[in-house]
């Protein structure tokens, strides 16, 4: 008797998803022995296997385990940075007021990728409470935003955009913004066109309401030749929009 193709479909289908039934998934107790392997790409694989379970069907019980919390805290301060960096994909499995002192420690790590990676995550959490440590980290590193090597320049204007990020939803008149202002208000007379660019774009975000006469200043500047390496009409098109956007 010939089978139809159409049958021979769903007769394989069926089969495939027997199957894949039948494979034993993942728990977070199967991590705390991989997590602590002398194998490096066993640790760096377990990694990252359980930040996709913190995204996957099985998110919540993921995102509860202690076996998991440890386990991050552990990776975090492995000696070898791509395992620190898989474990830095762990952080979306936790809420930001566990992981945010974790992070503001790792942007000082000696691994320049690590050190973007924290950023990054600290940043992108948008939380006041980071604000101390993009402060922090700004006065430390601040050979980082005279480098002539570009991947410490980077670094330099991610501190600066996390700063505008973290202050950005305070008050107008809030502490956080006088201080987020005073930060980054000198790096608008930076030499470096793309600091001052940076700079002046997390000040609107973040900065203090008396800011924006800065801001003007920066333009008026940039527009009569004042620096000798000044920005691209188009940067400063984006800096005049957002600051006519926020109408501050």
């Amino acid at each position: 008797m010939r089978v139809l193709p159409l049958a021979s479909f769903f007769i394989t289908a069926c089969f495939a998803l027997t199957a894949q039934a039948q494979v034993p998934k993942d728990t977070p107790r199967d991590f705390p022995t991989r997590f602590t392997s002398k194998d490096t790409s066993v640790r760096q694989q377990a990694a990252k296997a359980y930040a996709r379970g913190c995204k996957g069907r099985q998110r919540h019980q993921f995102r509860r385990a202690s076996e998991g919390w440890q386990g991050y805290q552990q990776l975090l301060k492995d000696k070898n940075a791509d395992v620190v960096l898989a474990a830095l994909a762990m952080s979306t499995c936790f809420k930001a007021n566990k992981t945010l002192p974790l992070l503001a420690d790792l942007s000082q790590h000696k691994s320049l990728k690590v050190m973007h990676e924290a950023l990054t995550l600290l940043a992108h959490m948008e939380n006041v409470a980071a604000l101390s440590s993009f402060g922090k980290w700004l006065k430390e590193k601040s050979e980082f935003c005279a480098s002539t090597k570009q991947n410490k320049l980077d670094l330099c204007h991610l501190a600066l955009y996390g700063l505008g990020q973290s202050s950005q939803h305070s008050a107008t008149d809030a502490t956080e913004r006088i201080l987020a202002g005073d930060i980054l208000k000198p790096f608008l007379k930076d030499s470096h066109p793309k600091t001052r660019k940076v700079a002046a774009m997390a000040l609107i975000l973040g900065g203090a309401l008396g800011d924006k006469k800065e801001v003007g200043k920066l333009l008026k500047n940039e527009n009569s030749g004042h620096f000798p390496q000044a920005n691209s009409p188009e940067n400063l098109q984006a800096i005049s929009t957002l600051l006519a956007k926020m109408g501050r």
